[in-house]
């Protein structure tokens, strides 16, 4: 092993599994060294545990033994890690990435945890990523501080929507993507974006260098596109009004993926905004709509988001909570099929049963390119040979998730009869891994919860990370689940 190269070696530890990394480190010294720069690239810091603080009180009593071990488990290991940090240089160099899970039952006073980052911060010179999740603690402005006078490489930050407004943000001046957290990562189209007071709106940011923006904002008119020379991401989640968003944006023809969240009162303002925008946004790949309505499309709207998409040839990411009503999903459809560059979509049909005529209707509409595609419907499941047409049709699919709401599960093996590709599956609140040996599906057994809330792109496999952007923000719990959620 030792006669090959070492870049040879690093790269192809670069392209092994996590686990397989972790397994590596104890093999011999030679290999220690490769596979430490694969597992600690990436750190996550615990402060407290998810699954605790997001327990109901007589779940939490019940199982507080349990609960309190995994809490100090995970803290005790974080501290290894920022000790680690802090004392030992070359550690230090290799993390790229730190994602703080802030959840300590207690409450949110964590002035030692706070320390002991911020410590390990200042020696973090080459990290890239900086994400806080959870406000138990919160993130302090001298987090921020230390970030800005250590991490001059740093890219990209996130923290809670909420702690945005306390921090000083425009000290970061290198970042080329911000953005919030939210409280639960369960569904994010949920929640108080649109009674946050003024305060915490169109905050201060270094915007020379940003690519990728998602801020709250009271208007199009509070975004500092004059002096955002190098955007290309733009996401809208937290906004109280669109108006003037066409003309606005006419002037950032370089954007090239838009998310917007759209709360119904501001329906007619958002498709006067894209209807003005028919011609323009050419550079668009990805395009996000979300809406609480629970309703079907007004059919005047529902044309011109089909005019919009119409013909546009390098998108290639399309989801929208917008329903169609019967008439109206065929100017949809034809739309989609113009789109010859797609291959993720997420549709969120009104309330057609899902069975073999409806999939086969998709699918003569349906580009065969396909890589990540997921269909909710308050229909049923009417047939376990309801999929057996799409993966002749889409060969490449590595992602499918299918919501039917009200039906009875069905084993998610007996869907996949055919399958060529799949390397996820999600299910009526549930995912799966799949693994396809011999023409035959096996499934891993359903994501934990935690996995569910903190997913990312490569929980979803090479080549698929299109995925997590599908299925960011959407409805991926069970009926009971959903009910239950404040």
């Amino acid at each position: 092993m030792s006669s090959l190269p070492p870049e040879l070696w690093q790269e192809v530890f670069t392209w092994i599994p996590q686990d397989t990394a972790r397994t590596c480190l104890s093999v011999s010294k030679y290999f220690h060294g490769l596979a430490l720069r694969v597992v600690f690239r990436n750190i996550t810091i615990f402060f407290g545990a998810w699954e605790s603080a997001q327990a109901k009180e007589e779940v939490y009593q019940a199982d507080k033994h349990e609960y309190d071990v995994l809490e100090d488990k995970r803290s005790s290991m974080s501290s290894a890690i920022l000790h680690r940090i802090s004392h030992d240089p070359s550690f230090a160099a290799i993390v790229r990435a730190v994602d703080v899970h802030a959840y300590k039952r207690d409450g949110a006073r964590g002035a030692f945890e706070r320390g002991c980052l911020i410590e390990a911060i200042h020696c973090l010179h080459n990290l890239r990523s900086f994400a806080w999740h959870g406000v138990a603690p919160s993130p302090t402005p001298e987090v921020i501080e230390a970030l800005a006078s250590t991490c001059t490489l740093l890219r990209h930050f996130s923290a809670p929507l909420r702690t945005l407004p306390k921090l000083p943000l425009e000290k970061l001046q290198t970042l080329w993507s911000i953005s919030y957290t939210w409280k639960w990562f369960y569904d994010t189209t949920r929640g108080q974006r649109s009674r946050l007071p003024d305060e915490h709106r169109d905050l201060k940011v270094h915007c020379e260098r940003l690519r990728e923006l998602q801020m709250p904002y009271t208007s199009p008119s509070h975004i500092p596109f004059d002096q955002l020379p190098m955007l290309t991401h733009l996401e809208l989640l937290s906004i109280q009004t669109l108006d003037k968003l066409g003309p606005l944006l006419r002037k950032v023809p370089r954007l090239e993926s838009l998310s917007i969240f759209c709360t119904k009162r501001q329906h007619d303002v958002l498709f006067d905004a894209l209807g003005f925008l028919k011609s323009n946004l050419l550079n668009l790949h990805s395009l996000c709509l979300l809406s609480r309505q629970e309703g079907a499309l007004e059919s005047e709207h529902a044309q011109i988001l089909a005019d919009f998409l119409q013909g546009r040839k390098c998108l290639r990411r399309f989801r929208s909570t917008f329903k169609f009503r019967e008439g109206t999903h065929l100017s949809f459809l034809g739309a989609i099929a113009s789109l010859r560059s797609l291959d993720t979509l997420h549709w969120d049909v009104l309330a057609e049963d899902l069975d073999q005529d409806f999939v086969r209707m998709l699918l003569q509409h349906l580009p065969p390119d396909m890589l990540a595609l997921s269909i909710a419907t308050y229909g049923g499941l009417k047939s376990v040979d309801a999929l057996v047409d799409l993966w002749a049709h889409c060969p490449d699919l590595r992602f499918l998730y299918v919501r039917t709401w009200g039906s009875a599960d069905e084993p998610a093996e007996r869907l996949l009869r055919g399958a060529k590709r799949l390397q996820v599956v999600g299910y009526n609140g549930k995912f799966h891994d799949v693994d396809l040996q011999d023409g035959q599906v096996r499934l891993s057994p359903a994501w934990s919860a935690r996995r569910v809330a903190f997913r990312c792109p490569s929980d979803f496999g090479p080549g698929c990370e299109s995925a997590e952007w599908l299925m960011r923000g959407l409805r991926i719990r069970s009926e009971v689940e959903e009910e239950g959620q404040p």
